[in-house]
Formats: structure tokens, C-alpha cells, sequence
């Protein structure tokens, strides 16, 4: 897990998936804008997004889809979003980055 920030300045959380996992077709890592640049306020954002993520890694089965997992975690990641916007923050909603999420619709073995 990463705290890092981009070169547009914007802080971001970062985690690798595990070589097994990329082997199944599932992304190198994760990578999530914790919508400031701010350190102080990034590092807050960054322990609840890590928070969310790690279950979900590790609750990874042999029979985990990636597009059933990457739906999962952006549903999530869009609903701790959702909390980060604050009183002192000024953000405009209009640049608030959302990740997409789609109904995944698993199909039947053959």
C-alpha cells in the first residue's frame, strides 16, 4: 500500500495485487484519488480507503471474477468518496472523479 502523489499534485492510495491474481486476469494495483492535495487531509483519506480495500484482497477466491471485483470496489471506493468532501474542503462536485459502476451479470459454464 501507497501513499503517493501524482505529478498534478493530487494524492492517491495505491495497493498491488498479489502475482496470482494478475495471473487470472485481474489489474496490477489499485489505484484511487483521494480528492486533495493536501498531505495532512491525504494521509486521513488514505487509511480509510486502505480500510475498504484490504478485506476485499484478501476475501479474494480461486473463483473471484475481476470484473465482479473491480465493480465491488468502485461501488465502495464511490461511497467513501462520498464522505471526503467536507466543510473546510472546496472541491467543486463537478471534478469529483466517479468510478463507473456496472451490473455484472455472470455467465453460465457451457
Amino acid at each position: 500500500m501507497y501513499l503517493f502523489r501524482a505529478t498534478n499534485c493530487t494524492y492517491y492510495t495505491r495497493m498491488v495485487l498479489p502475482a496470482y491474481l494478475r495471473d487470472k486476469g485481474f489489474s496490477a494495483d489499485i489505484k484511487v484519488s483521494l480528492l486533495t492535495k493536501q498531505r495532512s487531509i491525504a494521509i486521513g483519506r488514505n487509511l480509510v480507503v486502505a480500510g475498504i480495500l484490504r478485506p476485499l484482497i484478501s476475501n479474494l477466491t480461486p473463483q473471484s471474477q475481476p470484473d465482479e471485483f473491480k465493480t465491488q470496489v468502485n461501488a465502495l471506493i464511490n461511497d467513501a468518496r462520498a464522505g471526503f468532501v467536507g466543510e473546510n474542503d472546496t472541491l467543486d462536485d463537478n471534478a469529483k472523479p466517479v468510478r463507473e459502476v456496472i451490473q455484472f451479470i455472470p455467465t453460465r459454464p457451457t
